[in-house]
Parts: structure tokens; C-alpha cells; sequence
């Protein structure tokens, strides 16, 4: 006991409170808090053999002693009635990941000191996920028939607590062992190319050797050694789009090679744009490691490599374009009017240094694309207005022709509008007006009411910041970003609201946009109506004093 002098010095006395037996059988030292036996303890004494003590400790304070109170448990029986044992704490094993359902994995076992080891029962106590099941009679562990061993599923480490227990008298007894399963991996899942199909474009004149593409494939088993190929069909159509049915005039087919260890694909012959404009290639991956469904660990997918024709009196477009990587992308603002340029393709003619003055846009599988118009002199026209909260991009091909009908000199443009948001979008409040009741004496900082808006804007265009203006703004406040509407603090710290003066507020709460401000910031306003609710806290006034 932590109390001093004038509270009993600290001296505890110990008592036995209740016990669950009308026998005498235990007693206390009342200074030590040694528990003796008056008797010879028996089983039939209590239900379960046990016999449950409540021991109380209590010191000598002033004026009234505390006290705090401790179960005791004693168990009765011989010893004979003992804790079963297994014959190792730890057990480790390794299997495979394909292990076949129901098949053995290891065996537990356990000795009973006092009984017969057939009555012990075996069972798992956590940590199998379902895969792991035990015979209760023999202690063995097997696979589950429904069990899903893969290691991307449920990782490679089962902890498996299990506990055995005896048939002992007058209660069972039970214990426990750790069992660790690790599950090596199986080499039996196929590989997958990261893509579904790939696309390039490829200069005509680029050198044998030159880097194309790179294509990647993913393997989930962790010995996978991937090798790429490239393996038929492969397909090839010239610039009216006419398929090759053979290579005698072309070997297109010897076009491009792969680095079997990396899927790098290199030109490995002379490309002609003349004699096939399009290549397609069907790639392949397999994984060298395989230990199952050997024939299956594969994948496919498609290259189309379109061959550019190479002149350097074509067209030129305006930078990053390139006749290797012809694609070009532009920001543009939402909300330009319909047959306003959004921005001119710029190309010219090498030749005479003059800007093209024929386009031709392409055909597109983009429904969007067809939104857009390319002028004589390239000038890129959207038919509707082009709102960002609807489209965020466009994409479509245009092609620009120099030279005379019959001698044209063409490059194409693969064209990707990208649209930028603009604050075009007010705050709108989730209701056209809020009405409360408030009680006249609640305390500081009570919460009335949340209002809350919405700006269909993105980023700090959709950032909503609140405040209140006019009437009220000394009895509430307003928290800027939740919308918090609380009774706010006086001078003297409490509120400032009194029914008798001021029976109702309408406050006007604006929600602004851009909370960093600019010229382009929008808002909106709310009414909310605040009703006081009277108290009895006015006493009553004679009418004269005297």
C-alpha cells in the first residue's frame, strides 16, 4: 500500500472473500497472504474440481480502508491429470506449390503422462488460410481438398498453431505446437506481355540495326527465364493497303529481328516504304523454366510497324514533329467558340520555304474526331464548344500535300488535343437554403449547421473556401474549409446571443472557388436562417421601482 504513516503505514491484511464451496478447506495469514489447507482437498468438493478463491487486501486508511481484490484458482486431482506433451515445440517442412490436394504434409504427435494417446485430439487452432487441415486422431496434416497454394495468393509462409487434447478427468488438458509450411514455387504460370498490341513508326532510310521497339512481358513465378521471338503470321499490306501474299519480290518478313533476352525489335533489312507501307508482326514470349503446361507457358501479341516514306522535299510540321516520331501535342483551352482556330498545323514546303495551303484530315475510329475541321490553310476548327468536364482529349490525323496532282509530296500528323480546364464553373450549395433552431443559451463553439458546395472545376478551380458576410458575423463563424457553421465566442467568453434583442439571423454565406483568388474566381450564396429558441433566463421587473 502506497498511503504514509497517518494511513495505516502501509500495512495490507489478507482475508479470504468468497470461495465455491461450503467446505472450510483453505485458510489465509492474514500478515503474509500465505494460503494453507486446514483439510485434505477433494475433487467432489466443487463442479469442476477447481476450487475458485477471491482473496481481498485491505489496508488500515482513515476513515474508511480501501481494499482490492485477486481470483485465485487451485486445481484438485492427482498427477495423473497432466498437460499432454508434443514431441518437438517446432515443426518446419517445405513443400511444393502444385501439391496435390489431400496429400500429406507432415505429422505432429503428441504423448499423454497420464492417459492413453488415443484419446488425444488433434486440431489446427489458426493460421492454415483454409489450406491446411489436420486428422484429430493421428495428428496429421494435409493439403485441403479445396486449397489454393499459390504463392501470389496467400505468399509462401503458413505459422500454424496447433493444439492437441487429452480426455482427462476432471477437466481435459491442453497443448500447443508451432508448425511452419513453406511453399516453394512452382515454375507453372505463363507469361503476359504488358500490351495488347504495339504501334511504331519507322523511317524508311533508318540504318539495319536501328532501335525500333521495345516490348515487355511479365512472368508471376520467380524463376522465369522470358525469350522472345518473332513467329508467324506476319503480314504485310503496301500503300493502296493491298495485303502481300509473298515475299518474292519483298522479304518483309525478314524486315525487323527481336533480341530474344530483352524484346528489343531492330531493322535487320532495308525497309521500302514502296513495297510494304505496313508490317505486322506476331510476337512471341516464352518462359525457358517452365515445370508444367510447358506447351501453354506462352503469349502472343501484335506488332504494326508502319513503314514512312522518306523524302526530304516533303512537308515539314513544326517541332517535335519528326518524319520518325510524326505526332504532335497541344494544350488548348475549354470553351473556345465553335469555328474559332484553336491553333494552325504550320507545315511548309522545304522547297519554297511556303506554307502548305493543302490539308487533308484522315479518317479516324474516334467519334471525337470528328469534331474537328482543318481549314485550307490548316487552321484546326472544333465544330461545339470543347468542355474539359466532358472531353479531356482528341485525337485524329491530317496529312499535308505539296507539289503539283500527280508529282505530291505528303507527310501525315498524328494530332492529340489536350484540353486544359478553365474556371468556368461557379460553386453550387447542395440546398437553395438552410433554416435551424438554436437554443439562446448554448455555449461557445456549438455547431449549428454544415453547408456544403460543389465546383464541377478541377484543382484549385473546384477548391471551395466559405465565409459569412452581413448579419451575424459577431454571434457565428464559419469554418473556410468544412463549412462549419458555429456559435461564436464574445468578448467576455460567451456567446453573444440573447433572444430578447435578436429573435432570428439570416446569415449569407458565400462560397468562393480558386481559394488563392484571380480574376477568373466564381462564387455563390446561401441564406441560412437561424431561429433562437427562448430560455428562462430573464427574471421578471416590476413595472416601478417603488
Amino acid at each position: 500500500d502506497a498511503d504514509g504513516p497517518l494511513q495505516g503505514g502501509g500495512k495490507v491484511f489478507y482475508t479470504i472473500k468468497t470461495i465455491n464451496t461450503d467446505a472450510t478447506v483453505f485458510q489465509i495469514d492474514p500478515m503474509s497472504g500465505e494460503i494453507t489447507m486446514t483439510k485434505p482437498v477433494r475433487v467432489e468438493d466443487t463442479e469442476n474440481g477447481r476450487y475458485d478463491l477471491v482473496i481481498r487486501a485491505t489496508d488500515q486508511g482513515k476513515p474508511d480502508p480501501l481494499h482490492g481484490d485477486v481470483k485465485v484458482f487451485i486445481d484438485v486431482g492427482s498427477i495423473r491429470n497432466q498437460k499432454p506433451k508434443f514431441s518437438q515445440p517446432r515443426y518446419d517442412i517445405a513443400i511444393r506449390e502444385n501439391a496435390e490436394a489431400e496429400s500429406d504434409v507432415i505429422q505432429v504427435k503428441a504423448d499423454d503422462p497420464d492417459g492413453k494417446n488415443s484419446d488425444l485430439r488433434y486440431h489446427i487452432h489458426s493460421g492454415s488460410k483454409d489450406n491446411f487441415v489436420i486428422n484429430p486422431a493421428t495428428g496429421m496434416i494435409t493439403v485441403a481438398p479445396d486449397a489454393v497454394l499459390s504463392i501470389e495468393q496467400n505468399g509462401e509462409l503458413y505459422e500454424i498453431s496447433v493444439q492437441v487434447t487429452d480426455n482427462g478427468e476432471p477437466y481435459q488438458q491442453t497443448s500447443g505446437a508451432q508448425v511452419t509450411i513453406t511453399v516453394q514455387d512452382v515454375n507453372n504460370k505463363a507469361p503476359k506481355f504488358l500490351q495488347d498490341s504495339y504501334t511504331e513508326y519507322v523511317l524508311e532510310n533508318e540504318e539495319k540495326g536501328h532501335h525500333v521497339l521495345t516490348v515487355t512481358a511479365t512472368d508471376p513465378d520467380r524463376n522465369a527465364d522470358l525469350e522472345y521471338d518473332i513467329i508467324e503470321p506476319i503480314e504485310a499490306r503496301d500503300k493502296s493497303g493491298t495485303k502481300l501474299e509473298n515475299i518474292a519480290a519483298y522479304d518483309f518478313k525478314a524486315a525487323f529481328s527481336i533480341d530474344p533476352r530483352n524484346g528489343k525489335i531492330s531493322i535487320s533489312e532495308k525497309l521500302s516504304y514502296s513495297s510494304a507501307a505496313v508490317i505486322i508482326l506476331t510476337l512471341q514470349v516464352k518462359d525457358k523454366n517452365a515445370e508444367e503446361n510447358i506447351e501453354d507457358q506462352v503469349a502472343t501479341t501484335e506488332a504494326t510497324l508502319y513503314i514512312k516514306a522518306f523524302n526530304a522535299d516533303n512537308p515539314v510540321f513544326p517541332p517535335p514533329w519528326t518524319p520518325s516520331d510524326p505526332t504532335i501535342s497541344v494544350n488548348i483551352s475549354e470553351n473556345i467558340p465553335p469555328g474559332e482556330a484553336l491553333f494552325n498545323l504550320g507545315a511548309k514546303d522545304p522547297l519554297t520555304g511556303e506554307q502548305i495551303s493543302n490539308y487533308q484530315k484522315l479518317n479516324t475510329d474516334s467519334p471525337l474526331g470528328d469534331l474537328i475541321q482543318i481549314s485550307q490553310y490548316g487552321e484546326v476548327i472544333s465544330q461545339q464548344v470543347l468542355d474539359y468536364e466532358q472531353i479531356r482529349e482528341i485525337s485524329f490525323s491530317v496529312s499535308a500535300i505539296a507539289g503539283s496532282p500527280g508529282q505530291e509530296r505528303i507527310s501525315e500528323a498524328h494530332i492529340t488535343l489536350l484540353l486544359t480546364d478553365v474556371n468556368d464553373n461557379a460553386p453550387v450549395f447542395s440546398q437553395a437554403g438552410y433554416s435551424v433552431e438554436l437554443n439562446e443559451d448554448v455555449l461557445p463553439l456549438t455547431p449549428v449547421v454544415t453547408v456544403q458546395a460543389t465546383d464541377a472545376d478541377t484543382g484549385d478551380k473546384g477548391k471551395i473556401s466559405y465565409s459569412l458576410q452581413g448579419e451575424g458575423i459577431n454571434e457565428f463563424m464559419i469554418d473556410e474549409t468544412s463549412g462549419v457553421i458555429q456559435v461564436k465566442p464574445g468578448s467576455l467568453g460567451r456567446s453573444n446571443l440573447d433572444r430578447e434583442w435578436v429573435e432570428s439571423y439570416n446569415l449569407r454565406v458565400i462560397a468562393r472557388d480558386m481559394p488563392g483568388g484571380g480574376s477568373d474566381q466564381k462564387s455563390s450564396t446561401v441564406i441560412v436562417k437561424v431561429n433562437l429558441l427562448d430560455k428562462n433566463d430573464s427574471p421578471p421587473q416590476f413595472s416601478q421601482s417603488r
